[in-house]
C-alpha cells in the first residue's frame, strides 16, 4: 500500500539516504588508506655533522647503520621498509607500511571510517530488503534488524581485530616491530684522559653489538 509506504521508517523518496551514506564513508575510509600508505613515514630529524660536534662527550646517540646517520632518541630503523621513522610503533604487514607519527591518524581515521561503513551498509540491508519486500519499515522493525546486524558486525570486526594483532608479530606476516638495542651506539672516550679533557676531536662512536669504531671524528 503506498500509504503504508510513506507511513513507514523510510518512504520511497527518502530510500537513496542508506546508499548515500555508504558511498560517502566508503570514499573517507578509501582516503585515509591511501594517505596511509602512500605517506612518507622517513624521519626528517636526521642530525648532522655540525650538530654531532657539538654535542656534549657524555652524550648518547643513536645511529643507523643502513642509513648512515645519526639520529636523535625515538627515531628507529625498519628493517621491511628500509628507512628511520618518527615514533614508530609497528610495522603492518597487512598494509606494508609502518605505523609511526607521520600516519598514525590516519591509520585511526580508516579504522573509524570503516565501521561508520560497515554499520552504513547493514542498515542499507535492512532498507533494502524492505523495499524489495514491499513491506513497511515501521521504526520499531527498523531498530531491531538493525540491531541484529550491527551485532554481528561487531564481532566481525572484533574477530578481525583480533586476528591482526595475533599475526602481527608473526614472521609470515612481515611484522617488525624493532628495538634501540638493534642500532643503539653510545659515545664513548679515552679512559687513559680524564673527562674534563676530553675534547670533540677524541669523540669517537662503536657499535655495542660488534663494538668495532663507526665514526671517528
Amino acid at each position: 500500500d503506498p500509504l503504508n509506504q510513506k507511513e513507514g521508517f523510510f518512504s520511497n523518496d527518502k530510500m537513496w539516504v542508506m546508499p548515500a551514506f555508504v558511498y560517502f564513508f566508503t570514499f573517507l575510509f578509501l582516503l585515509s588508506y591511501f594517505r596511509l600508505v602512500c605517506s612518507d613515514i622517513s624521519s626528517r630529524h636526521r642530525m648532522t655533522e655540525q650538530e654531532f660536534k657539538s654535542l656534549p662527550n657524555f652524550e648518547t646517540l643513536n645511529y643507523c647503520k643502513t642509513c648512515s646517520v645519526f639520529k636523535e632518541r625515538g627515531i628507529y630503523h625498519c628493517n621491511e621498509c628500509n628507512v628511520c621513522v618518527d615514533l614508530h610503533d609497528h610495522h603492518c604487514g597487512m598494509m606494508s607500511t609502518c605505523i609511526c607519527g607521520k600516519n598514525f591518524k590516519f591509520f585511526i581515521l580508516m579504522q573509524v571510517y570503516a565501521g561508520c561503513l560497515f554499520f552504513s551498509i547493514g542498515a542499507s540491508i535492512i532498507v533494502l530488503q524492505s523495499s524489495l519486500t514491499n513491506s513497511t519499515l515501521k521504526s520499531e522493525m527498523f531498530i531491531e534488524r538493525f540491531l541484529v546486524i550491527a551485532i554481528m558486525m561487531i564481532l566481525g570486526f572484533a574477530m578481525f581485530s583480533g586476528a591482526v594483532l595475533f599475526l602481527q608479530d608473526s614472521p609470515w606476516c612481515g611484522s617488525n616491530r624493532n628495538h634501540p638495542h638493534q642500532e643503539y651506539l653510545e659515545m664513548v672516550y679515552d679512559f687513559d684522559e680524564s673527562p674534563a679533557s676530553q675534547t670533540d676531536d677524541k669523540k669517537q662512536v662503536k657499535t655495542v653489538e660488534g663494538g668495532s669504531n663507526m665514526a671517528k671524528q
